[in-house]
């Protein structure tokens, strides 16, 4: 059997500071009768005109050196007791197993949960980590260019790119014109590389740590503006929440990966996310 206990559990501290608004976070810790530690992380949000949170980002954390059967169990026993169908948002589901388990993990989701691998997209993500804040030298910043917070005016500048990313209908802007908004409006850094008024770059960090949304408008790349902003919001994580940053990137994003690489990132193999966006995204 699976105990909840709150000491001694493995896995990242939620900083419940970085959370939007509108989300709720909740961390527990388990052993089980072998001593075998386990970690959750599950953020619950609430959609529009309700008064209730739903289930969106899932995070599990199991030691690397557990072994298959044991760790199949703890899955199972979270699905069983932590999480239930009626709980789950509808539009965006973050599933995260930080473990070489991770296959498995994200098996066991699909098989039980198959209403979000029917009838959602499904992207899957490797995950990279910065073990300390890299020092490398890189070239200034463009004449004329600064760094500073984002604001809630750029939203509408930004989504449209997110919507081509994510590959959903643009019906499911002012969906993602809400969650941008609410991003921006956190404690969380959300920065922009701007010269005068033009937003030339920008990247966000996500209530776990992870950096993402990091995107660079066309006129503007090889410019080196990317890595300012990696190395930015790093050294921000680093000093604000004192934990290890991570990074979700496709596996086929090479440009990505090797922008990370350069600032200090390394991949956690076995390791990822899968990101169930559905089509239609307006309902929240």
């Amino acid at each position: 059997a699976v105990v909840s206990t709150q000491s001694g559990h493995y896995g990242r501290e939620l900083n419940l500071g970085w959370l939007n608004t509108n989300q709720q976070g909740k961390a527990e810790g388990f052993e089980d009768a072998d001593g075998n530690k386990f970690y959750i992380i599950l953020i619950f949000i609430k959609p529009i005109n309700t008064e209730e949170y739903l289930l969106q980002a899932i995070n599990l954390f199991i030691r690397n050196e557990i072994d298959s059967d044991i760790a199949a169990k703890f899955v199972d026993f979270v699905f069983e007791e932590r999480i239930s169908k009626e709980s789950l948002v509808r539009e965006v589901i973050r599933f995260a197993c930080h473990s070489v388990h991770r296959d498995m993990a994200v098996s066991k989701f699909a098989e039980t949960y198959t209403s979000y691998s029917q009838k959602h997209k499904v992207f899957d993500y490797e995950l990279l980590t910065a073990p300390s804040p890299s020092t490398t030298e890189i070239r200034p910043l463009p004449e004329g260019c600064v760094i500073r917070e984002l604001e809630l005016d750029h939203a509408p500048l930004i989504a449209p790119h997110w919507i081509s990313s994510l590959k959903v209908s643009d019906d499911s802007l002012h969906f993602l014109l809400r969650e941008l908004r609410q991003n921006i409006s956190s404690p969380r850094p959300a920065l922009g590389i701007f010269q005068g008024n033009t937003l030339m770059a920008w990247i966000q960090v996500y209530y776990d740590g992870s950096v993402g949304s990091l995107f660079v408008l066309d006129d503007h790349r090889r410019k080196g503006l990317g890595r300012h902003l990696v190395r930015r919001v790093v050294s921000e994580i680093w000093e604000k929440a004192g934990t290890e940053p991570l990074a979700y990137v496709l596996p086929e994003n090479a440009a990505s990966k090797a922008l990370l690489s350069a600032e200090g990132f390394v991949p956690r193999p076995g390791n990822g996310l899968r990101f169930f966006v559905h089509q239609d995204l307006k309902g929240i």
